[in-house]
């Protein structure tokens, strides 16, 4: 019921409620283009105007000025997902456009980092479904301050929470991320 009262349509959606499956499907191809950099991937909905105009904006700004950041540091960031993309800047964001669940699973996969951008400072009723896919595949994270389960980040010992709104420091630790072996 929360979904449909933010965001209207419920139908040919998956809805992970703060969990991720035991098992998940096996390892697939390579999904992304070839390239050299590194690959940082925001995985999930920037909504639609209709439904989260606002959010649509705050995420789609987040997403263009850290994508402009890491550009600087020869990294490339994708957004695989839904919602309003008519804002993201194709120029330092690259659109993987939508994936079928099983198939989903090889962009977490074939990453280098997870990210995960907040609508604002505080999501007191959403966490970020993206951090727990991500850890279970693996998948490194630098995620914005902001949800309910921000502690799963650092309790994972697979990535850090970066404080809320600083894209230039997030792009930093993104990068550090990126270094590491994790």
């Amino acid at each position: 019921e929360l979904w449909k009262s933010c965001h209207g349509r419920s139908e040919d959606l998956l809805l992970v409620p703060g969990a991720v499956d035991a098992v998940i499907p096996e390892v697939g191809a390579d999904p992304y283009p070839t390239d050299d950099r590194p690959r940082v991937l925001f995985a999930g909905n920037i909504y639609r105007l209709r439904d989260q105009p606002e959010a649509n904006r705050v995420l789609s700004d987040k997403l263009n000025t850290l994508g402009a950041h890491l550009v600087k540091r020869g990294i490339r960031l994708y957004f695989l997902g839904t919602g309003n993309t008519r804002r993201l800047d194709r120029s330092v964001v690259t659109l993987l456009g939508h994936a079928p669940y099983d198939a989903s699973w090889d962009y977490l996969r074939f990453a280098t980092v997870g990210i995960v951008v907040a609508a604002g400072p505080f999501m007191h009723n959403n966490e970020s479904t993206k951090i727990y896919h991500y850890l279970r595949a693996g998948l490194p994270v630098v995620s914005e301050a902001g949800f309910p389960n921000d502690h799963v980040v650092t309790a994972s010992g697979l990535g850090e929470v970066v404080p809320n709104g600083d894209m230039a420091f997030m792009a930093e630790r993104v990068d550090a991320a990126v270094q590491r072996e994790w």
